[in-house]
Parts: structure tokens; sequence; C-alpha cells
């Protein structure tokens, strides 16, 4: 009789570092749904162009007390023309690029194909990037309100008001609010009577919780919308401008195609043995920019009491340093760490237990010219020397782990 895929997972008995990159691929290599990544325009930027001018699209305001309304035009009398305004937008051209290194452990031994992986992870990092951008955008513009309840039926149908009487195009039958996950959950209690529950489920995918006001209320993930400590709570409520255009666009070169580019074992250099190699995205020439007839309201709400949910503590996932790392049972509290130069960090280490072991451990830095570690009077404390990138070695007998330091500039 045929096994399922979890019987012969259990009864082949895999190995604790294959168990966890199972679990990595699970988790991390399903294709990223992007949140703002389709609702951008997408202008080609010419090599060396980095400023272009818009035209207004307002149309002028109707004047019904005037004679040329009551009378129309009067013969002899030329009227006044109507303005178009121009607005400059300097877009600057940035360039980005992610990568992670691994060994020929993890080239040669891991269960799935780390290009394969790390390709995926990069895409997926790609866009998140893009959408923290583009929310940014978003949240930059000049059309902005203070003052607003995302808990009043009346401060919403007043934010609605807003958008309709400036000409912002509908999708379909309603604006966005996009919010965060916390402030929507604290709306559907609010409007759990007449509010519209979103059934679809693509759309219940996508962060959508219902139909309120005119809005579709969206759940967002992005950091850009996160609740602060004392309960604000930045917001976005948009539609269309009236040429069916978004208000964000994203100007840059080559349709904003990225480059793959994959480093060989040994080709990183200091690399006798070949045990080192990396696979990286690189993208030339993007910027972002909120259209001058943007048609969108921001602003920060305010809900007394409401505190952020904590994120899911990822910090002992196992990295792609090598395979054996994933069953080291050595936890520091960070995997990768910021400093500035003469900035300092006293590592600790627990193990499986959530016990401190610290004190037993040794550390060892890859790079002293750019950080080094106290294996002595106190252990595990790190010391940034200059602008790098350096690896700190943690060891208890047989086990390893390892603590990516970036050293920033002063």
């Amino acid at each position: 009789m045929p096994k399922t895929f979890g019987e012969i997972i259990k009864q082949g008995d895999l190995p604790s570092e294959q168990k966890e990159q199972i679990r990595d691929a699970i988790l991390y290599s399903a294709e990223h749904d992007s949140e703002f990544y389709s609702e951008v325009n997408k202008t080609p930027l010419d090599q060396n162009r980095t400023s272009m001018t818009y035209t207004r699209s307002y149309l002028p305001k109707i004047d019904k007390t005037s004679d040329r309304y009551k009378n129309g035009l009067v013969e002899g009398v030329t009227p006044d023309p109507e303005q178009i305004n121009e607005a400059d937008f300097s877009v600057p051209v940035m360039e980005n690029g992610w990568y992670y290194r691994f060994t020929n452990k993890a080239l040669n031994h891991s269960y799935r194909s780390i290009k394969e992986r790390c390709t995926k992870f990069l895409k997926n990092l790609f866009k998140s990037y893009h959408d923290e951008k583009i929310a940014d955008a978003y949240l930059s513009s000049a059309n902005i309100v203070t003052d607003i309840d995302l808990l009043s039926l009346e401060d919403l149908l007043k934010l609605h008001t807003i958008l309709f009487r400036n000409g912002a195009v509908a999708f379909g039958e309603f604006y966005k609010l996009r919010v965060a996950p916390e402030v929507a959950d604290k709306m559907l209690v609010t409007y759990k009577d007449i509010i519209t529950h979103t059934t679809q489920k693509e759309s219940i995918v996508k962060g959508e919780i219902g139909e309120i006001a005119g809005f579709r209320v969206i759940k967002s993930r992005l950091q850009a919308f996160q609740v602060s400590g004392d309960g604000k709570c930045p917001f976005v409520a948009y539609g269309l401008t009236n040429k069916d255009e978004f208000a964000v666009s994203i100007a840059s070169y080559d349709d904003l195609t990225a480059q793959i580019i994959f480093k060989p074992l040994g080709s990183n250099g200091h690399d006798e043995l070949n045990q080192r190699g990396s696979i990286g995205l690189y993208l030339d020439g993007h910027g972002f920019y909120v259209n001058d007839d943007a048609i969108c309201v921001t602003g920060t709400a305010t809900i007394s009491g409401l505190k952020g949910v904590n994120e899911f503590d990822n910090s002992k996932r196992s990295n792609l340093v090598s395979t054996s790392i994933a069953a080291s049972n050595l936890y520091p509290d960070v995997t990768v760490l910021e400093l500035a130069p003469k900035g300092t960090k006293t590592l600790v280490v627990n193990d499986e237990k959530d016990s401190d072991i610290t004190s037993s451990c040794n550390f060892e830095s890859t790079n002293k010219d750019v950080a080094t570690v106290d294996n002595e009077e106190t252990k595990g404390k790190i010391t940034a020397v200059k602008q790098g990138t350096a690896r700190i070695v943690i060891s208890k007998g047989e086990a390893v782990n390892v603590v990516t330091v970036k050293v920033t500039t002063a």
C-alpha cells in the first residue's frame, strides 16, 4: 500500500537539520504576496534623466455666481484663461542589492537547492522592500488629515466625502482604507453590527476584512503602518486619479529588471579551501514619488489603550552558514547585528531549555579588523572597529552557531 508523504517523513527519521530546512522552506519559499506592488504606476526612466515635469489635471471650479455661468459668452468679451499649473518632480535614482552567504556544506548537502531557495528569498525580499517604499510614498502625500477617529462612523463618512469631493475614482464601488491589523481588529469589533464582511477567499488572504462607510478596510503587515507605543496609528485612504492612475509611481531603468548574481565557492577571497560562496540580487536605477494630482488622504489616528501585537520571534531560526547550525542548540539573542564604530554589544546565548550558557561558550571573530569579541573577561562582548562585515563564531564542544556583525559608517 502506498505511503503518504507524512508517513515517509516519519519513517525516514530525518536528521534535525533537514527537518529545520523543510520548515524554513515551507514558511519562506512561498511566493510573496505583495501589498502595494501592483498599486503603482510604472514609468520608464531614461539613463541620464532624474527630473520630470507633470501637468496637474485638476478641473477648474465652476463659479455659479458669474455672468459667464448665467449668460454664457458675451460678444466682444474675452474670458479669462483657465490655469494649468506645472510641478517638477525630482526622482532620485537608487541602487539596491541583497545577498546571502553559504558554505560548501550548505550547498552540497542541503535538503533543497540553495541556489533555488536563496533566489526565492531574494525575490520576496525585493518585493517587501518595494512594498515598504511605496507605503512610505503614500504616507508622505501632501493630503493629510490629523483629527480622525477610525472608530467613529461619522469621521469615516467625512473621510469618504473628502475623497469623493476631490474627484477620487473608487475601486469598483469602494475606496481603500489601509491600516495596521490591530486597528482593523478594533474596527471589526466597533462596527460588528453594520460592517459587510468580505467572503471572497482571495480578498481575505490579501487582508480585506469588509466594507464600511464606502471603504474596503485592509489589514497591512508593513512596518509603515505599525502602531506606536502611545497608540498612534498611521493610515491611508485612497482611490484612483480621474485618469484612472494610482497615487504613487515608480520611475526606473529597464522596467525594474533585477539581476541574480551567483558567486561560487572560493570566489569571495581568503578562501583557500573553497568553503564559502554567495548569491545576491542587484537592481540599478529606480525611484518612488507621489503624483502631483494624487487622490489619497493620509493621517495618524490615536486609539487609546491600543498596543501593537508582538511579532513572531524568529531569532532562533536556522541560517545558511552551515547545515549543522540548525541542530546546534546554541541560540544567541541576535543573529544579525548592526553597530557603529566603537559601538558594543554583549551577546547572550541560551540552550534549548532557554538557560543562559554564555559563560560556557567560546567566541571568535572571523574579521578582527571590523569587529572583535571578548572571550575572557566579558564573554561575548562585541566591539565594532571599522565599517565592514564580520562573523562571530560561537562554539561549545562540537556545536557551532554564527552571528553576523555589520559595522556601519560613523
